[in-house]
């Protein structure tokens, strides 16, 4: 009979299902007495820290490690019933009761977090996940105990002897800006046994979009449910997974399904980020991983403040789990790859992100020095670990082999791996050949066809330009199948080669020079008489693409009526002169995806305002070509929200993933619709001298932002006059009068500094949630329902809210200085307050600033 120690007690127990199915061992109990054991057995102090037997789990439990520990408490029997239930569950039911994958409660205490009640399940889809001596597993937090991070613990047991063929293409994704879900190495003890090392990973949603510097919006992950590229219900949503971004999805697939024409192209890249997804190419390329193909392990992301769907890395099984080092760079294993590789300017750029990872972000030195620390690192606890294994292809299967190596000889073979395939790579960026012909009748022309996988560079060897400076190279519209490994049934993927493109110049051949457009060393020129290729090309000539606008869109001076939207594309500049009064017909809009300078001064302001009595929708900046726009002596009103392309715009004004904005001397009257009058996302900005009056809802919103606000006004917003979300932000010299809710609010988890600034006749005074922190230094409060509320809202962030108010004043609140609810923490500085309602822990008085609020409130912008 199992035992269970509680104490100096022993009794047998049962184990109990959440979904309800109770299995009991040889002494049959009371189903829920396993439950109730498990939760004592959490809070005892430090359970799982308690010394094991054996040496294994002797050295690992006594901490002797620098990785974090996850310690579950589960009933004695609970992975037992785990496999009993893979083996008779039905997996259409999955979580629930009677499922192939039922929640068993348990207890988990994750690094130094204190003890959570949770329930805890198998994850993954292969057997490899499931076996009893390591199984990867699910760790859902009870509601009631969630501490802050995600309700959720990924815990997947590694696919290689070292753990790093999944972890490392993460940490070169984390450098690429690319979305992950945070996978790291920690220990996993079960009822204080050692498990050995596993990946820690966070689900998709809104956490992790935060924690990867993104708006909240809609994950898509497709993997073995029938035919991904036919409809969105073959993928599984989560997030947002609001009706507009599945019908951006939608349109994604159609287009997918769609020949890939010029036409076709820009418009699939309008929707998929091919900045992004070029990274993302490029990453799984250089680590080798061929592990996203026509049927799984596929997963996306759209937000409606970015209005382009990303790709995310996720179990990329690199490093040579799946592929040699051989392995060709141009394979096509699903649609999406097969629509981009036939625009040869995202091959191009996709190449050129292949050579700044060998040369900087992933060089072989750099990976070599991660993968020979994360091995110290990791030496104790993976000696300890007898359950290591690889992954392996062997006589047409998979199988999870013991591991058989040392782990000397593990880190030796991957960075052998590493090496041959940056010698692979390397030739294929240097593969730059022309075929040179001169033009036919002794015509002053040329004909150059690019025979090699790189781009190459055309000049006049005077080193004037030709009407074409850079020529891509083509692949061929005929895929080949490559063996990817040496047995005869090892796994093939397919690819294509090398095909040649042709281009006509205005120059002699023996006039240009050709270079290798991506390493500047000379290309292989041949001459001689023109030869035919039997290579036919799938890649689109890149003529046949509409060319992006550029030069400047001039508005003004005087009136100026418009009466459809007024678009601006990345490479022009949209001037906007001073004393221009532009009307704006009903739900017409101007979208400026480059640099925006609205100039306008005290004496010649620039006003934005209906044409007629219905509101026009927005002004919006968005892009990293915008940086450096200005408004300046701008007056706005009567506009509502647009939309570009997918881009959802909620303010009437806007300005989102600008690296550098300033709005100085601008004045914003009522808008219609939007939530917000201004809104900046994903931006850094300085805003000085401008008002805000009568708000039909918040004044001014930012959106996982940084930058300053000075000397400003906030009258009468409906709502908030500044709301802050994930941003940091210095607040100096500004009056928050009126506001219908709040005159500051700031939550998930903002930074911020308010100085010298007034909060009067607001509903509350400032509101702090979701692990914000926030210094008032010389501010005050007078006449507010509330001057200062803490509270929390989301539970997956550690505390409320967190503030600190030095020589503040407080006076005349109609219902209460200070509202704190949740674990919310208050210091008061030379700060007399009076009624305090609701929890009155937390709050400390001090007459000088504590060392740990000093960084904060030292905080600087630049201006």
């Amino acid at each position: 009979m199992k035992q269970c120690r509680l104490n100096h007690f022993r009794m047998p127990v049962s184990f109990h299902c959440r979904a309800g199915q109770t299995h009991t061992s040889r002494t049959r109990v009371v189903a829920s007495i396993g439950c109730v054991l498990v939760f004592l057995l959490g809070l005892l102090p430090r359970v799982a820290e308690s010394p094991a037997t054996g040496g294994a789990q002797a050295s690992a439990a006594r901490g002797q490690s620098q990785l974090p520990a996850v310690h579950l408490t589960l009933p004695d029997d609970a992975l037992l019933a785990m496999q009993h239930s893979l083996r008779t569950g039905d997996p259409a039911k999955d979580h629930d009761p009677g499922g192939d994958k039922p929640y068993f409660d348990g207890i988990v205490v994750d690094g130094d977090s204190e003890p959570q009640r949770c329930a805890v399940c198998l994850r993954g889809a292969m057997f490899w996940h499931h076996l009893p001596e390591k199984p990867s597993l699910r760790v859902k937090i009870k509601k009631a105990d969630q501490r802050g991070g995600d309700r959720y613990l990924e815990l997947s047991r590694p696919e290689d002897v070292l753990g790093l063929k999944n972890w490392l293409p993460l940490q070169i994704a984390k450098d690429l800006k690319l979305i992950t879900d945070q996978t790291d190495h920690v220990r996993l003890f079960i009822n204080r046994e050692y498990y050995g090392v596993y990946l820690r990973s966070l689900r998709q949603g809104e956490p992790l979009a935060l924690v990867n510097g993104r708006m909240p919006g809609t994950f898509y992950k497709g993997d073995f449910n029938g035919d991904l590229w036919q409809s969105v219900a073959a993928w599984s949503v989560s997030g947002e997974g609001a009706a507009p971004d599945l019908a951006v999805f939608e349109r994604f697939l159609r287009l997918l399904r769609a020949p890939p024409t010029a036409l076709v192209l820009d418009e699939l890249q309008a929707i998929l980020d091919p900045e992004s997804y070029a990274r993302w190419a490029a990453l799984m390329i250089v680590t080798g991983s061929v592990h996203t193909d026509l049927v799984h392990n596929h997963s996306y992301f759209f937000s409606p403040t970015q209005g382009t769907l990303e790709a995310i890395p996720w179990d990329c099984n690199s490093f040579g789990v799946h592929s040699v080092p051989e392995t060709p760079v141009d394979t096509i294993l699903h649609p999406v790859m097969l629509s981009m590789v036939s625009d040869p300017r995202w091959v191009h750029r996709r190449n050129e992100w292949i050579m700044r990872l060998l040369q900087s972000t992933a060089s072989r030195a750099r990976v070599a020095q991660i993968v020979r620390d994360r091995v110290e690192v990791m030496r104790r606890d993976l000696d300890d670990d007898q359950n290591l294994g690889d992954l392996r292809w062997v006589d047409g299967a998979w199988r999870y082999d013991p591991r058989a190596v040392s782990l000397d000889q593990a880190r030796d073979d991957l960075l052998r791996w590493i090496d041959a395939r940056y010698e692979f790579l390397a030739k294929y960026l240097a593969d730059a050949r022309v075929f040179v012909e001169s033009g036919a009748d002794g015509s002053p022309g040329s004909r150059v066809h690019v025979m090699g996988s790189a781009a190459v560079r055309v000049q006049r060897r005077n080193g004037t330009p030709v009407s074409l400076g850079c020529l891509h190279a083509g692949l061929s519209n005929e895929l080949f199948a490559f063996r990817n490994g040496p047995e005869a049934t090892a796994v093939a993927v397919l690819y294509a080669a090398a095909a040649p493109m042709t281009y006509t110049l205005d120059a002699r051949a023996e006039d240009l020079v050709f270079t290798n457009a991506l390493t500047a060393e000379p290309a292989v020129v041949e001459s001689g008489p023109q030869r035919q290729s039997a290579i036919a090309a799938r890649t689109i000539h890149p003529t046949a693409f509409a060319l992006s606008p550029v030069g400047d869109v001039v508005l003004g001076p005087g009136p100026v009526d418009l009466r459809a939207d007024l678009l601006v594309a990345p490479r022009q500049r949209l001037l906007i002169r001073a004393g221009t009064t532009i009307r704006l017909a009903a739900g017409v809009g101007i979208y400026s995806e480059g640099v925006t300078l609205a100039e306008g001064t005290a004496a010649a302001p620039i006003h934005l305002s209906p044409l007629d009595d219905r509101p026009w929708a927005t002004f919006a900046l968005t892009g990293a070509a915008t940086a450096g726009s200005l408004l300046a002596h701008v007056h706005v009103a009567g506009g509502s929200v647009g939309n570009l392309r997918e881009l959802r715009f909620k303010g009437m004004v806007n300005v989102y993933n600008c690296p550098r904005v300033t709005l100085r001397d601008c004045e914003f009257g009522r808008n219609h619709l939007g939530d917000d009058t201004v809104n900046l996302a994903q931006t850094e900005f300085q805003i000085e001298r401008c008002v805000w009056q009568d708000a039909a809802a918040d004044a001014l919103d930012v959106d996982l932002g940084r930058g300053s606000v000075r000397d400003c006004r906030f009258i009468d917003s409906g709502n908030d006059g500044l709301d802050l979300m994930t941003s940091t932000v210095l607040v100096e010299r500004c009056v928050m009068q009126g506001s219908g809710d709040k005159g500051l609010s700031a939550g998930e988890n903002s930074r911020v500094v308010v100085r010298d600034s007034t909060f009067t006749g607001c509903k509350v005074g400032t509101e702090l949630k979701d692990g914000t922190s926030a210094g008032y230094e010389r501010c005050r409060f007078l006449g507010n329902g509330a001057a200062v509320h803490l509270y929390q809202k989301k539970a997956f962030y550690p505390y409320s809210g967190s503030a600190c108010l030095v020589e503040c004043e407080v006076k005349d609140s109609r219902d209460t200085d200070l509202l704190r609810q949740g674990r919310a923490r208050v210091t008061l500085v030379r700060t007399p307050i009076g009624k305090v309602t609701g929890d009155g822990r937390g709050i400390v008085v001090e007459e000088e600033v504590p060392a740990h609020w000093r960084e904060l409130l030292q905080l600087k912008i630049e201006r």
